[in-house]
């Protein structure tokens, strides 16, 4: 459950020239929405299959 958000966090962390919060004022609320929709989604998956 938690492997794509630490994937994600491990790409923004050393990703230091494209670091979207220096870009783009939102970047930082951009990366935590894309976290809580991957979130959800992995949750609403496994209830699916009934993992969860």
């Amino acid at each position: 459950m938690f492997i794509p958000l630490t994937f994600l966090a491990r790409i923004y962390e050393i990703n230091f020239e494209n670091i979207p919060k220096l870009k783009n004022p939102n970047g930082y609320f951009i990366l935590l929405g894309v976290m809580v929709l991957v979130t959800f989604g992995s949750v609403w998956y496994f209830k699916r299959k009934k993992w969860f």
